[in-house]
């Protein structure tokens, strides 16, 4: 029986939202900030956009596999 429900959203899209705001809003705010607060800025973005890429992988990884297969560890 064909399912009319859409999937779950992917929680891989709000890493990528938040690295999004991470990068962005502190700069656009506070644009006298110093250049080391900054670069953690951006590092911590970059690593919420690691994060995302990672679950993103995890989804798709889920999504392959067959219903009755449990998954790996």
């Amino acid at each position: 029986m064909v399912s009319n429900e859409n999937p779950p959203a992917s929680i891989a899209v709000w890493y990528f939202v938040g690295a999004t705001f991470v990068a962005a809003l502190p700069m656009m705010m506070f644009p006298d900030m110093h250049w080391l607060v900054r670069l953690v800025s951006v590092a911590l973005a970059l690593a919420l956009i690691a994060a995302g890429g990672w679950q993103l992988r995890r989804d798709r990884r889920a999504a392959d596999r067959p219903v009755d297969q449990p998954p790996r560890g």
